[in-house]
């Protein structure tokens, strides 16, 4: 099924509604890259306490491993959501890159919220 407008006319006056769609789907992807690398990057900080804490508490060893296995599980799963994140990413710039020649086209300005 094709979203596509077809009528230009009908596309030029619904093009600020095209333009807040696409930009507020790029913030949101972005947002949501930026919410992997933090929660991989703590995921990595907590592997590097991992060797302090098994040595200031050695009896939750078993414990620390099974967070660590966990966080492993998280990872993956966030990981899987970034890349998703990023190829969706990178169709709404697509798409913006088109909104803009479209936008030239008729010598409208699109609305620069980015």
């Amino acid at each position: 099924m094709s979203l596509n407008v077809q009528d230009e006319t009908l596309r030029l006056i619904l093009s600020v509604q095209e333009g807040e769609f696409i930009e507020s789907k790029i913030t949101y992807h972005r947002k949501s890259l930026v919410y992997t690398g933090i929660t991989v990057g703590v995921f990595l900080f907590y592997l590097a306490l991992l060797p302090l804490l098994n040595v200031l508490c050695p009896d939750w060893k078993q414990g620390f491993i099974a967070l660590a296995f966990v966080g492993f599980l998280i990872v993956f799963t966030v990981s899987v959501m970034a890349i998703f994140s990023f190829f969706k990413l990178h169709k709404y710039l697509i798409y913006r890159k088109n909104y803009q020649r479209f936008m030239n086209s008729y010598n409208r300005v699109p609305k620069q919220t980015f």
